[in-house]
C-alpha cells in the first residue's frame, strides 16, 4: 500500500457554497474539497506518523493547496444515521443530492449541548424526509493547527468546525427542503453557531478495506477508460503484478 495504516480513504470535491452561515461575524474559508480517512487503531496512526511517506505528502501539498486543516475524530464520534443507499462504486459523480454541512457551535455552548440538537435532528430525518437516502455526522475533537505541518501551506482556517453533515438525495431540491426543516432549524436553536453548505460534486474513494481501489491505483482517466471499455484484462492479479510489484513486498 503506498500509505501505510489507511482503512478507507475518500475524497469529497465540492461546488460553491449554497448559503452563508447564520449569525456568522467572520466569512469561513472557501473548502473546496474534503477528504475523510478512517483508521482501525490507534497504531495504524503512529505507523502514519512514523513513515517516510508522510515527508512526501506533506512536501508535495504546496504543488495542489494553498490551505489544509486537519480535524481529528476518535471512536464512537461518526454516526451512519442513515444507509438507505450507500455507495459501491469508488468514482460517483452522481451527486446533485449530496450536501456537506460545516458546522461551528457557540464557543460558549457545550459539546455535550451541540452535539445532542444536532444527533437528535438527524435522527428524526427518515420520519421527517423520507426520500433521505443517507446521513452521516463527524463530531471533531478540538482543533490544532500543528497537528499537520506542510510548508508553504495555511493550516489556520478562519472559522474552526465542529461537526460536518453528509446527506444524501436523490434530487438537490428535496435535500435542501428537508434540511431548512430539520438540521438547519436544529442548529438556528443555538445562538452564534456557523453554518456552511456545500453541494458535493464528486466523490472519489482511493482506499477501501486497507487496500487501494483501482481508481487509487491507475487514477481517474485510467479508471474511466477501463471502465467504458470494460478492460477486465486490466485489474487481473497478473497486470496489477507487473505495475506494482507484490502487495506484501
Amino acid at each position: 500500500m503506498r500509505i501505510p495504516g489507511f482503512w478507507t480513504y475518500t475524497q469529497y470535491h465540492l461546488g460553491d457554497e449554497i448559503s452563508g452561515g447564520m449569525d456568522k461575524s467572520v466569512k469561513a474559508t472557501p473548502i473546496h474539497g474534503l477528504a475523510e480517512v478512517t483508521y482501525c487503531s490507534e497504531a495504524d496512526i503512529a505507523g502514519l506518523v512514523s513513515s517516510p511517506v508522510t515527508d512526501l505528502i506533506k512536501d508535495d501539498e504546496q504543488n495542489a493547496f494553498a490551505g489544509t486543516y486537519l480535524y481529528g475524530t476518535r471512536r464512537g464520534d461518526s454516526t451512519t444515521h442513515v444507509e438507505i443507499q450507500a455507495a459501491s462504486s469508488p468514482l460517483d459523480t452522481d451527486t446533485e443530492g449530496t450536501l456537506m454541512i460545516l458546522a461551528s457551535r457557540n464557543s460558549g455552548d457545550g459539546t455535550g449541548n451541540f452535539r445532542q440538537q444536532v444527533d437528535a435532528a438527524l435522527q428524526d430525518l427518515p420520519a421527517r424526509c423520507p426520500a433521505v437516502m443517507w446521513a452521516r455526522s463527524h463530531f471533531f475533537q478540538t482543533y490544532q493547527a500543528d497537528a499537520w505541518q506542510a510548508p508553504n501551506v495555511n493550516h489556520t482556517p478562519a472559522v474552526v468546525y465542529d461537526a460536518a453533515l453528509e446527506l444524501r438525495f436523490a434530487r438537490r431540491d428535496d435535500v435542501l427542503a428537508c434540511v431548512s426543516d430539520t438540521v438547519l432549524g436544529a442548529l438556528m436553536e443555538m445562538p452564534g453557531t456557523t453554518v456552511n453548505i456545500y453541494p458535493v460534486h464528486g466523490r472519489y474513494q482511493m482506499v477501501r478495506d486497507g487496500k487501494p481501489t483501482l481508481l487509487g491505483l491507475r487514477g481517474l482517466p485510467a479508471y474511466e477508460l477501463i471502465e467504458k471499455l470494460d478492460a477486465t484484462n486490466q485489474v487481473s492479479p497478473a497486470v496489477l503484478q507487473v505495475l506494482y510489484g507484490n502487495a506484501d513486498d
